[in-house]
């Protein structure tokens, strides 16, 4: 079985939609939202979270690495830090409308 990559982008995590989920989540404070990202600790911890909406294998290695990419969110082509990983490959994901094709087919 081959893995499925899935990424979060620097930027994305900067838009206000995530700056707004993060709110709603209780992981940042209105104080911090708009620098949350500048500290390790908060930072890994909305990366934590967003990595689980955004289908990516909480439990397995990542990579981050400076790449040239679009974001998922704002779909801008950027050059930032991208955090990339594994897909989930649970049910309640592949059976989600946020699942990959190739994630949702292996419950089909």
């Amino acid at each position: 079985m081959t893995d499925l990559y899935v990424y979060v982008s620097e930027e994305d995590l900067k838009h206000p939609l995530t700056k707004r989920m993060l709110l709603r989540m209780g992981l940042v404070t209105a104080e911090d939202v708009d620098t949350y990202y500048k500290d390790e600790n908060k930072l890994k911890r909305a990366l934590f979270e967003l990595w689980g909406v955004s289908g990516m294998n909480r439990e397995a290695e990542y990579e981050a690495e400076v790449k040239e990419h679009r974001t998922r969110i704002a779909k801008e082509i950027v050059k930032c830090i991208r955090y990339c990983g594994i897909e989930r490959l649970d049910k309640d994901w592949c059976t989600s409308a946020m699942a990959s094709e190739e994630a949702s087919k292996r419950f089909k």
